[in-house]
């Protein structure tokens, strides 16, 4: 429905207008009415509207000086025209400020119906028109930013011809560098999980590109490209002296900003400095050289190609007695020791500064001892050591893949050890009996399995496996068993009995509470007395 004001110095007119006119049906609703041309132009100013139906002889300002200002001002705003002079001149000046309909007075009720019916069809084709237009120049500028991204992909894969013209070809696709002096950064996040929807890192990668304008803004020119899990950005500046104090310092900005707000982490490489984009391939090994270094330096790291020790791991050599040590430990079930040689092994790796490759060969046959110390029966574990084998690419520390081969050694170590001298039943007796006995406190899983000298991991598949439920929602029932039992035998408040079955908010208690009965416990209490 688009909006339409009506200008006639004769209210009667005006009136008729509105009542005779099926404005709903014509594709307008009446938005307001003004007595002459002054007036109808501070409404017009206010209400925006899509149409004008105006007289020509009025005070003031006529319709033709009318129509003159809305077609300056509100050029979208079409007009009609309603006269009782049939005079070429007038019709002749409206046309001239582009009135869209002229009709002679005295005016009939289809007429005017039909021309509004004609306006509307007219503004809604206008609507379309701009709509398929934008629709266009969306589709054209995405166009030309997958082209951007393509060539740019192509320079740092060297197979762009030398002779042509970089910046003059990026111009073409939109880009804004100017030739001048550049750093290349590479950033990538420290840890992807496998199963992460496209979409999911597309928005992270949207909102490093959002910190990345705007801390950057006016003090260098940017262009980005993705490679794979990698994003790069190019950083150019005239002053290219005032880059090499800077960018580091903005990078890092950057980096603590987007774990603030995103909670991922991601590190980045930062090349040496090049004049000439035909060696962007070699800015992009450089790139990527700095980001092995974040295999010592952690997560969120920060790192530059120049601090980088050029040829780490020449001198480490694998430590075959240390590693069937390892072995041994595993197959015999020692957990302690195992732990304390796999410990050993990481730290030095650190300490003789092994490349990532070795890092992770040797994780595998860690990892592969565990696997094959797994029972058949324990296809859970098994699979956790499994799926940590398929994504190892995707730890990029040492201390990610240290952590994660104990986490999966104490694991598989209790789930052998328990198997073993049977004390699995036993396990879950004392699971239950923790529970009971903490009832009215906050139980939190790690103080669970502290108490019974389990791993949280271990804790929940062991729990489950021997009783068919998960640990929380035993947890649950316990607390809702008790809260029935009090319920029936006290007559203490809802609120108090909340408080003694572990929760210290009244309101989620009742939630769960009839969630779990089906009724409120003002009702399973009303229940149980009627009885």
């Amino acid at each position: 429905m688009y909006k339409a004001v009506l200008v006639d110095d004769e209210p009667v007119v005006l009136r008729s207008m509105k009542e005779v006119i099926d404005w709903n049906q014509s594709g307008f609703q009446v938005c307001g009415s003004a007595a002459n041309g002054e007036e109808a132009c501070r409404l017009i100013q206010e209400m925006q509207p899509a149409l004008v139906v105006t007289d020509v002889r009025m005070p003031k300002m006529d319709g033709i000086q009318l129509a003159t200002y809305i077609s300056e001002n509100y050029p979208e705003t079409q007009v009609i025209i309603i006269s009782g002079y049939d005079e070429f001149d007038y019709a002749q000046s409206a046309l001239r400020v582009g009135v869209v309909e002229y009709i002679m007075k005295p005016t009939k009720k289809s007429e005017l119906e039909d021309a509004l019916r004609k306006v509307a069809r007219r503004i809604q084709k206008r609507k379309d028109l701009e709509k398929n237009i934008r629709q266009m120049q969306k589709t054209v500028r995405g166009n030309m930013l997958i082209l951007k991204n393509q060539f740019l992909n192509d320079l740092a894969g060297r197979l762009i011809s030398a002779e042509t013209d970089p910046i003059h070809k990026l111009e073409g696709y939109g880009g804004n560098l100017k030739g001048k002096s550049y750093f290349l950064c590479c950033f990538e996040q420290d840890y992807a999980e496998e199963e992460n929807l496209p979409e999911m890192q597309e928005l992270l990668w949207i909102q490093l590109h959002i910190l990345m304008r705007e801390y950057l803004q006016n003090k260098a020119r940017l262009e980005k490209f993705v490679r794979g899990r990698f994003v790069y950005y190019i950083i150019e500046d005239d002053t290219a002296s005032v880059l090499d104090g800077q960018v580091m310092e903005w990078l890092c900005e950057v980096m603590e900003e987007f774990k603030s707000l995103t909670g991922s982490s991601v590190s980045v490489g930062i090349s040496r400095k090049y004049a000439d984009y035909h060696r962007l391939h070699a800015a992009r090994k450089d790139c990527e050289i700095a980001l092995e270094e974040r295999c010592y330096m952690g997560a969120g790291s920060c790192i530059l190609y120049d601090e980088v020790k050029l040829f780490p791991g020449e001198g480490f050599e694998y430590d075959f007695e240390l590693m069937n040590g390892i072995g041994i430990k595993i197959r015999s079930l020692n957990k302690t020791e195992a732990i304390r040689l796999i410990e050993r092994m990481y730290e030095e790796l650190k300490k003789n500064k092994a490349i990532f490759q070795q890092f992770t060969s040797q994780t595998v046959f860690i990892l592969m001892e565990l696997y094959n110390a797994v029972s058949e029966q324990e296809e859970e574990v098994k699979e956790q050591v499994r799926k940590c084998l398929l994504e190892l690419s995707s730890y990029k520390t040492a201390d990610m893949l240290k952590e994660k081969v104990l986490e999966l050694t104490r694991m598989v170590m209790d789930e052998a050890a328990d198997r073993s001298a049977g004390k699995n039943l036993k396990m879950i007796e004392a699971i239950k009996q923790y529970v009971e006995d903490h009832l009215r406190e906050e139980i939190a899983l790690i103080d669970v399995a502290d108490a019974v000298h389990l791993s949280k991991n271990y804790l929940c598949s062991l729990f489950k496996k021997e009783t068919g439920e998960t640990f929380f929602s035993y947890l649950t029932k316990a607390r809702m068993e008790k809260a029935k039992m009090l319920l029936k035998k006290t007559d203490h408040k809802v609120y108090v009995i909340a408080e003694m079955t572990g929760y210290a908010d009244y309101t989620y208690f009742s939630q769960v509470f009839k969630k779990y009965t089906g009724i409120t416990a003002v009702e399973y209490r009303e229940i149980y007395l009627e009885v």
